[in-house]
């Protein structure tokens, strides 16, 4: 099932979910004047969750930073509490395709690509649609995630030993 939402008018989000997965779209209005933008402002997705684990995505039109200013930037964030392994990350717009490994990725972190697509690649592959959105295509598996216990253990351990009869002994 693809479910769709709009963030604000600045994108048109939608979605398809899979067990412990998701591919998810970001369309990005009105995308050649953002990359006039100052580096270091983002446009960023709606939270979507993976199994019990919560991410979002941010896009940085003209770079994270001034070292990539005339690039587009690309994370995907973890905003939950824990650490989570994820299988790899495919950034994709258009044609034009990139991988993050296979990796652990820390609780409240982000990580993606610096230098995703240049603002030259984009004019010159034509990676704007007739509108002149840039639609962000991001895949994601999730492998593991740590998880907060739902009960503490010790109240847990010592109706276990009660069960037992090992309490009496203790």
């Amino acid at each position: 099932m693809i479910a769709e939402s709009r963030m604000s008018s600045l994108t048109h989000e939608w979605h398809l979910k899979r067990e412990n997965g998701i591919k998810y779209w970001i369309q990005i209005r009105n995308f050649t004047k953002k990359m006039n933008w100052r580096s270091g402002k983002e446009v960023y997705s709606r939270r979507f969750k993976i199994s019990e684990s919560v991410f979002r995505i941010d896009v940085y039109p003209n770079g994270i930073s001034a070292k990539e200013k005339g690039h587009v930037s690309v994370y995907l964030c973890n905003e939950s509490n824990w650490r989570v392994k994820l299988s790899d990350v495919t950034f994709a717009v258009v044609g034009h395709k990139r991988i993050c490994e296979s990796d652990y990725y820390q609780a409240e972190g982000s990580w993606g690509l610096d230098q995703f697509v240049s603002h030259e690649q984009i004019e010159d592959e034509g990676l704007l649609d007739e509108d002149g959105e840039f639609t962000l295509e991001i895949d994601v598996q999730l492998q593991e995630e740590e998880g907060v216990a739902s009960r503490p253990i010790d109240i847990e351990g010592d109706d276990l030993l009660a069960v037992i009869g090992l309490g009496e002994l203790l």
